[in-house]
């Protein structure tokens, strides 16, 4: 069973064991050797390629790396020394049944790349030197190399799990392949790199997902190889032979392979194939396939995408508005969780880094952008609706009592407009850093100009309302500016014909609010300045050929007086019309007396009440 004190420098790994059959003899402080009913996982190329690239191979620096290999393996015995006792961990390890820790398959997989470190470190030597005897001892570190892989290869068929079995046998095809080509055996050498990069292949496309780009690098890296020994065939051939892989060895490494590929296939070592995957357990983000490894995270986007689908057949504005707020809370608490689990795996990489857990860190940032995005991309759609409303608002004259406008208690201002353009400006801002594509989009830029260009045109609209009107002006010449150069960019672009529509009628409007900020500051002008008012006063113009008496006779008074002619003296009075003055006229009672003699009145005589006279005729009434 694993221990769990492990050393400090050796790469995390999983390990899954069913029943432990070992007994610890208190007395001696050993394990009897005991077949365990165990089943091993190791990543093999993962902690392979850690211990590369954190150790010298990022700078080819074969010496580094194989005295890592060294200083490791002693660290790793010592821990297994400590736990099972000195005398069992001296036996021969070469019957898989004393196999019960999985720190024996770790060693196996040090050894191996201590010994590929050194053969690569005396080729590069040979390379230079061209010495026969340093060829003869790399032959023979590549052949240790090669013996460690098989013998790796064999334990974990025996005590690890399916996954682990496929992986360990695509290093190992991987090892003997460097090999074979030392030796020169290039058939042999071109059917175990086939084999190693058809596994790897395969598990790129249904195994791990955090490893999928390891997978892929070393399919890229046998690429090379293959050439290189088809070339060698062609050459042993006298360059006849053909330049596909000849059929004896394509068999050969697929009749290895088939077996392999159908056990993860089968097992269910996969986690991303399509046939079982929960909805939302995979994302497309970037050219990527990313996994959502989180329960809570994919319930949050599965829910969100279902308000997606709901609120795409919602007419009603209100309802619309409160499913936006919902696919907003949904995005925001995904987006928490997944950026707490961002911050605990970068501080555990600061420690401890893995190839494996990079590509966790990598998948997981793609995650967040992904949801920042989305949240973004709803929160802009949600402001736009209650911009919409608003402006219906505005533009009618009329506040609604229904609608999205019902939940804004006071009235409706063209302030609240610049407040949430305000927030569209920033919200866009941040959809273009968090967008898909990664190459920079012109038109993404234009759009925000767009949204910049509206803030300041219906800031001008504020300003002129509040009679500042050159700080309006100025501000509408600014807009305008924005507007005129958004324009260029977005042009003949189809996809884009709603955001050149908006352009159009700011255009418009700016155009109607700029007539209105110059007659009111003309007006303005006039009525605080008296050279000017009387200047205006005396200004006359008379149309051609018409009216000619009309300035002889001197300024009209009236506004109606004059139609032909440009004469400002009505201002003085703000006389339209002249009126003749009203004079008092006397009555004439006579027609009052003819409309009398002409009415016929009822009679009342049944509203009269009866008398009686009573006991004494004269005492009554």
């Amino acid at each position: 069973m694993a221990s769990t004190n492990q050393p400090q420098d050796t790469t995390t790994t999983t390990v899954s064991s069913t029943t432990d059959t070992t007994s610890i003899n208190t007395s001696t402080g050993s394990v009897p050797i005991i077949a365990p009913h165990t089943k091993f996982s190791l990543d093999v190329l993962n902690i392979a390629q850690t211990s590369q690239i954190q150790n010298g191979l990022r700078q080819k620096d074969y010496t580094r790396y194989r005295q890592y290999c060294t200083r490791r393996l002693g660290r790793v015995r010592s821990t297994l020394k400590k736990h099972i006792g000195k005398k069992n961990y001296i036996a021969k390890l070469n019957d898989s049944k004393n196999i019960i820790d999985f720190r024996y398959l770790l060693i196996v997989l040090i050894k191996t790349e201590r010994a590929w470190a050194y053969a690569n470190a005396l080729k590069n030597d040979y390379e230079q030197q061209d010495a026969p005897r340093l060829k003869v001892h790399m032959n023979s570190r590549f052949a240790k190399a090669a013996v460690h892989a098989a013998q790796l290869e064999r334990f974990c068929k025996e005590v690890a799990d399916a996954y682990t079995q496929v992986e360990a046998t695509a290093y190992a095809s991987f090892i003997k392949s460097a090999n074979f080509m030392s030796h020169q055996q290039w058939l042999e050498a071109l059917e175990e790199i086939i084999v190693s990069k058809t596994l790897y292949e395969e598990m790129a496309a249904h195994g791990t997902p955090t490893l999928r780009d390891l997978y892929t690098h070393r399919v890229e890296d046998a690429e090379p190889t293959i050439r290189y020994c088809m070339y060698n065939l062609r050459n042993l051939d006298g360059g006849s032979a053909s330049s596909t892989v000849p059929p004896k060895v394509a068999a050969a490494a697929k009749a290895r392979t088939d077996p392999l590929v159908s056990s993860i296939k089968s097992t269910g070592a996969t986690s991303t194939s399509s046939g079982g995957a929960a909805p939302m357990s995979t994302i497309s983000w970037r050219s990527r396939q990313v996994r959502v490894s989180s329960e809570k995270v994919r319930e949050r986007l599965v829910a969100q995408d279902q308000l997606v689908k709901e609120q795409s057949s919602i007419k009603v504005a209100e309802e619309a508005f409160q499913m936006y707020e919902k696919i907003v809370k949904h995005l925001l608490d995904a987006e928490v969780i997944v950026r707490n689990e961002v911050v605990n795996i970068v501080r555990s990489n600061i420690t401890t880094k893995t190839v494996k857990s990079e590509n966790e860190e990598a998948d997981l940032k793609a995650l967040l952008a992904y949801i920042t995005y989305q949240k973004f991309s709803q929160l802009y759609k949600r402001n736009q609706a209650l911009l919409n409303a608003y402006l219906e608002v505005l533009e009618s004259g009329a506040a609604r009592d229904q609608g999205i406008v019902k939940i804004k208690k006071s009235k409706v201002t063209y302030r609240d407009v610049v407040r949430i353009y305000t927030n569209q400006v920033k919200v866009f801002g941040k959809m273009i850093e968090n967008r898909n594509e990664t190459r920079p989009d012109p038109t993404l830029d234009a759009q925000l100009q767009v949204v910049r260009a509206a803030r300041l045109h219906y800031i001008s609209v504020c300003l002129a309302g509040t009679k500042k009107w050159s700080e309006s002006m100025a501000t509408l010449e600014r807009s305008q500016t924005i507007l005129a150069a958004a324009k260029k960019t977005l042009a003949n672009k189809p996809n884009l014909a709603e955001v050149l529509k908006t352009v159009q009628q700011l255009e418009a409007g700016g155009a109607s609010v700029k007539s209105q900020v110059h007659a009111n500051a003309f007006i303005q002008q006039i009525s605080s300045d008296d050279g000017l008012k009387k200047q205006m006063s005396e200004l006359s113009l008379q149309s051609i050929g018409g009216g000619g008496g009309a300035k002889s006779e001197g300024q009209q008074q009236d506004l109606i007086s004059g139609l032909d002619n440009f004469d400002t003296g009505f201002l003085a009075e703000k006389r339209l019309v002249d009126c003749p003055p009203l004079q008092p006229v006397p009555t004439k009672p006579l027609f009052f007396d003819l409309a009398f003699n002409q009415c016929q009145f009822p009679s009342l005589e049944a509203r009269k009440k009866a008398t009686s006279k009573g006991l004494f005729g004269f005492w009554g009434r």
